[in-house]
């Protein structure tokens, strides 16, 4: 069957909708309030925003699962205003998109992709599987360098405190002779973010570290790297021009950074991630970016609640006396945690079978203590006087003791390489 757009996806992108599976009914919208919309309809009905990313992607599963579903483009009705306020009285929440089953609200992108990966969301949809679909071969990865396509929110106002302040004191000491050097620095650890994300950042790895047990807020990375990029551009144009002797200009610059860097902060709101969001409208980037992050956002939440989960009881760790065939008398040494017919059994089979790297010690112990009569015996010079001063019968030392270092670390390869073919 030929596959074909029934509905705006911006131009760029290369999902399509299979034609049997969309009902589109914006013109009803248009015609009716929300609620006589919705009515007592039996089905999937998802109120969408033709250039949202998450009503994408919405789209893009309930077409992996070959659903029929009725959508509604909100943004291709003349009261988009109007339906969020409806959507925010009938459901409690005003964005897009919702996705709703039998007149009961399901949710939003987000939650639709947790109950996915809990298993929920197929049984919610069961009954209005009209096709099967075979499942996609690839997965797109839009990682740009190695930023990370999930961030902790709370990381990223951290670090934009700390941005904030940084900005504030290198505006307020503009004429100092070290400041060139301080915005050259954060200059560099924007370009840092940029690559690495907070994690290659010293600043973004303290604010991290500042806010390590405020439970995480886990949003998507692709907006919070184009807010670093422009901080790059900010901060390195002010280096540049403090760097080419035009100090005022830098000090302008760096002070432009403070009011984002406050907003991130303080009142978390994102102003590259609102020039993102525009871009995304008119389509010079495409919506399907946000995809990686959409389908890992539910299992950094499950990694992160399983590994926080303090009530969990775990079995008791219970000593018990081991004792060696042969012994009737119980002593202190018997009462291990670890088996200890397999310690016994290591201290009396002194095959290469146990040899392990840190055997590597020896040789390297010994060739430390070969560098120093080494040094003996080429001797140094004396502080005040400048005289040549040696250490006679040194030289001999060093040399046997190199020697014996090589012949060690030979030894212990040979085993090695034994080692690796019987076992």
């Amino acid at each position: 069957m030929e596959l074909t757009i029934v509905h705006p996806i911006p131009p760029n992108e290369h999902v399509f909708i299979e034609e049997d599976l969309i009902t589109d009914e914006t013109e009803n919208l248009q015609k009716s309030t929300l609620k006589d919309f919705i009515g007592n309809r039996q089905g999937v009905i998802m109120i969408s925003k033709s250039t949202c990313p998450f009503c994408l992607e919405l789209k893009r599963t309930l077409q992996s699962f070959g659903i029929h579903y009725i959508v509604a483009e909100a943004d291709k009705t003349n009261k988009i205003s109007t339906i969020q306020k409806e959507m925010h009285e009938a459901y409690g929440m005003s964005t897009f998109p919702i996705l709703i089953i039998d007149g009961i609200k399901v949710g939003g992108c987000t939650d639709c992709k947790t109950f996915e990966f809990n298993g929920e969301f197929q049984p919610k949809l069961a009954q209005y599987i009209t096709k099967h679909i075979p499942p996609e071969q690839k997965h797109p990865c839009f990682n740009i360098l190695f930023f990370p396509e999930t961030v902790n929110n709370w990381a990223v106002r951290s670090t934009g405190t700390l941005s904030m302040i940084y900005a504030v004191l290198c505006t307020a000491f503009w004429d100092h002779k070290v400041t060139k050097w301080a915005v050259l620095a954060i200059a560099i650890d924007y370009a840092l973010r940029i690559v690495f994300g907070g994690v290659g950042s010293p600043i973004g790895m303290i604010g991290a570290a500042l806010v390590s047990r405020i439970p995480p807020n886990f949003v998507a990375g692709p907006p919070k790297q184009f807010a670093a990029c422009c901080g790059w551009f900010m901060t390195a144009l002010s280096a540049a021009l403090y760097l080419s002797g035009v100090p005022i200009g830098g000090a302008v610059m760096i002070a432009l950074l403070i009011p984002p860097a406050a907003m991130e902060g303080l009142l978390d709101f994102c102003l590259g991630c609102w020039m993102f969001g525009y871009a995304i409208d008119f389509g010079i980037i495409p919506a399907s970016i946000y995809r990686p992050y959409l389908n890992s956002f539910a299992s950094k939440v499950w990694t992160w609640n399983f590994t926080h989960d303090y009530s969990v009881k775990y079995p008791e760790i219970k000593n018990e006396h081991v004792l060696l065939p042969g012994q009737t008398q119980i002593t202190p040494v018997d009462l291990i945690r670890k088996d200890r017919f397999e310690t016994e059994y290591k201290n009396q089979d002194v095959s290469i079978r146990h040899i392990t790297v840190d055997f590597y010690a020896i040789p390297l112990a010994v060739a430390a203590l070969a560098l120093v009569f080494k040094l003996l015996a080429d001797g140094s010079y004396a502080p005040i006087t400048g005289e040549h001063v040696g250490h006679w019968g040194t030289r001999p030392v060093f040399q046997a003791l190199g020697i014996t270092s090589v012949a060690l670390c030979g030894l212990i390869s040979i085993a090695y390489i034994i080692k690796g073919f019987l076992w």
